[in-house]
């Protein structure tokens, strides 16, 4: 991506910023202020956020930043654990967390992306915790809603498909030799599914 920055090429950046590119991409820090706002409303006070494993994606760090300071502001105590990019391996730091016992054990979940909190659903109810009673859990993306199949996460629904047009539309202009914002962000919403 930083070939084509430094290019006379026509290029957005989407879903994540790239340094000199404008950039299309969904309002990551709201989404992360609605999951806080949505788990305090909930009544829940121990929170574990699920992370990536790599700090190179801006997104996921904007949604966690905002998170953990939202969350701290409503007086939620937030426990970050390392995750890792793939919804079928767990850290050893979140094998030990979800091997705690009901009393010492969190009763929220914030996972960086919907896959990832899916997985944790299985991961938790093998260890006969149950969600939402004992535990929420809530994603990101709205990616699971197109898997019918699928437990509804409550999640953050994403707006993916409005994020490419408007791309595509702004590398239009580019073309057209018009000027498009350097960042333009899409609003999210929250969308209760059954894990909370």
């Amino acid at each position: 991506m930083q070939l084509l920055a430094g290019s006379r090429l026509p290029v957005i950046a989407i879903v994540d910023p790239v340094s000199a590119l404008p950039f299309v991409g969904v309002d990551d820090v709201m989404g992360g202020i609605l999951q806080a706002r949505h788990l305090h409303e909930r009544g829940r006070r121990r929170a574990l956020y699920v992370d990536r494993d790599v700090e190179d994606l801006t997104s996921v760090v904007r949604r966690r930043d905002a998170f953990v300071r939202e969350a701290q502001r409503l007086g939620i105590a937030v426990e970050i654990c390392p995750g890792t990019g793939e919804a079928d391996r767990h850290t050893p730091a979140l094998v030990e967390a979800l091997a705690r016992p009901p009393h010492a054990a969190f009763d929220a979940a914030v996972c960086w992306q919907d896959f990832i909190a899916h997985a944790l659903l299985d991961a938790l109810e093998q260890r006969g915790r149950r969600v939402p009673e004992d535990v929420s859990v809530l994603g990101f993306d709205g990616i699971l809603s197109r898997y019918p199949h699928m437990r509804r996460v409550t999640t953050i629904l994403a707006p993916w498909r409005r994020v490419a047009q408007t791309a595509v539309s702004q590398l239009l202009e580019i073309i057209e030799g018009k000027e498009v914002p350097q960042e333009t962000l899409l609003p999210v919403e929250l969308v209760m599914g059954e894990t909370s």
